[in-house]
């Protein structure tokens, strides 16, 4: 099952505007007397619980958190062409889509390695137009033996973020060491980390995609793409290559997989040893720095300092592990 059909069908227990409490069906012992009788043990029970119900203790289940951690969630309205933003540092940003204009939300704030307290609040800012979800850095927590406060923050919470929105919204995640899985996002995806890895599936809009060290993986591309890092391996695999897109390494490789029959233009300051071009493709036309394949098509602008580059049919995608 992928992780949107994973994000459709579990919903994340998103919070109502009603308790939902159900009660087993009574079964009936051979001692436990006539129909309708009651035991006069169970009666403050059952009291108690009304009085719960009443006062609206009893709430829906919700996945325990870490100790010292914090949780809100919630369901709120955004256009369906709005945008969601993610500010984190650390933790895990789980994004999926659902054909509703609103976004369903459960952000979890846990202490640090070191920490045993999350003092930082949640920053939500909602409109109409746009979701943006950060933390604030203002206080950290320790109690190594005895307890220090420092207000001026000096190490930041685990953020863990789950987020259904509308498919064709856009996204911007902006992250330093971050597991990243999206899902789904029809609008434009802009992704910034430096060390978190990331899997972007079935992604149709535009996307740029940068990271320092990481590995990243964009698939189900049809738009205009941008991809950036330094040394990490970015693995991209286009549905359609209908759009002029770029990508950039210092030394990390590059691996790009399209349907053979693709028309494109590859241009390159790379030396020929540098890049493999899968014989699918067909011998190219060479013009000064630009290849032709297929007969050109959108450019597919690559620069590289001592990184590799991979071009290989759909078809062989995925790879096997590398």
């Amino acid at each position: 099952m992928s992780t949107r059909e994973i994000g459709r069908n579990l919903l994340w227990r998103f919070p109502l505007n009603r308790a939902e409490v159900v009660f087993p069906s009574p079964r009936r012992s051979p001692n436990s007397g006539p129909p309708g009788a009651m035991s006069l043990a169970l009666r403050p029970v059952i009291a108690a619980l009304i009085v719960g119900l009443s006062l609206g203790v009893l709430q829906p289940a919700q996945a325990q958190s870490p100790p010292g951690a914090k949780t809100r969630s919630d369901t709120v309205d955004l256009s369906s062409t709005g945008k969601v933003e993610i500010d984190n540092r650390m933790g895990s940003i789980t994004v999926t889509t659902w054909d509703r204009a609103q976004v369903g939300y459960e952000v979890t704030l846990a202490p640090s390695e070191g920490d045993s307290v999350v003092a930082t609040d949640f920053d939500i800012d909602h409109s109409d137009d746009e979701l943006s979800f950060g933390h604030d850095h203002s206080w950290s927590i320790r109690i190594p033996g005895l307890l220090t406060i420092s207000p001026d923050g000096t190490s930041e919470p685990v953020g863990h973020f789950r987020v259904v929105m509308p498919e064709t919204a856009h996204l911007e995640i902006d992250d330093y060491d971050s597991t990243i899985e999206v899902s789904g996002v029809r609008g434009n995806v802009t992704i910034d980390t430096h060390a978190g890895t990331v899997t972007a599936e079935e992604v149709g809009g535009n996307v740029q995609l940068e990271t320092f060290s990481s590995a990243a993986t964009a698939s189900g591309l049809r738009g205009e793409t941008e991809f950036e890092t330094h040394s990490g391996r970015i693995t991209a695999a286009f549905e359609e290559f209908s759009a002029e897109s770029s990508a950039e390494t210092h030394s990390g490789p590059l691996y790009f997989y399209f349907p053979s029959d693709t028309g494109f233009v590859l241009e390159t300051d790379a030396d020929s040893s540098q890049f493999t071009i899968d014989e699918a493709f067909g011998a190219p036309s060479k013009d000064d720095d630009r290849w032709s394949f297929n007969g050109g098509g959108p450019d597919l602008f690559v620069e590289t300092f001592s990184g590799t580059v991979e071009v290989r049919p759909l078809n062989a995608y995925p790879p096997p592990e590398r």
